[in-house]
């Protein structure tokens, strides 16, 4: 199964009992699990700070940057978690029946489904918010 894997890893970080293998494990599941978010948070954080102490930006522009930068990702996230699940079931189940083959081309049509329900959003923000 798809979570096999991580359920193994973290039933071996929380053997033998006690405190410092349990914040172990802890933190490894925080990172496995909310990773991509964190990567984002520190590099905003460091990019705005780098953009602030020089000159050649203002903070408006700083601002709408990082904005941009922020819904690029909420929305990537959002159009990525409609068949994650999905996804992953379907992997597992086909890893586990030996049928890897068929893998391939249901990666390259989920990307498909993907980039088309991009460009819808960006197309109903464009017609939204042009000027």
């Amino acid at each position: 199964m798809a979570g096999v894997n991580l359920e193994t890893k973290l039933s071996r970080l929380f053997k033998p009992e006690s405190l410092t293998r349990r914040a172990g494990a802890y933190g490894y599941a925080l990172i496995n699990g909310a990773g991509t978010w964190l990567i984002l948070l520190g590099s905003m954080m460091l990019l705005r700070s780098v953009m602030l102490a020089t000159e050649w930006t203002s903070e408006a522009t700083v601002n709408l940057f990082s904005t941009a930068v922020a819904y690029c990702f909420i929305f990537g996230q959002l159009i990525n978690a409609v068949g994650q699940f999905a996804a992953s079931r379907f992997v597992a189940d086909e890893l586990y029946a030996g049928r890897a083959d068929r893998l391939l081309p249901a990666l390259i049509g989920w990307l498909k489904l993907q980039l088309t329900l991009a460009l819808i959003a960006a197309g109903v923000y464009w017609l939204i918010f042009s000027p």
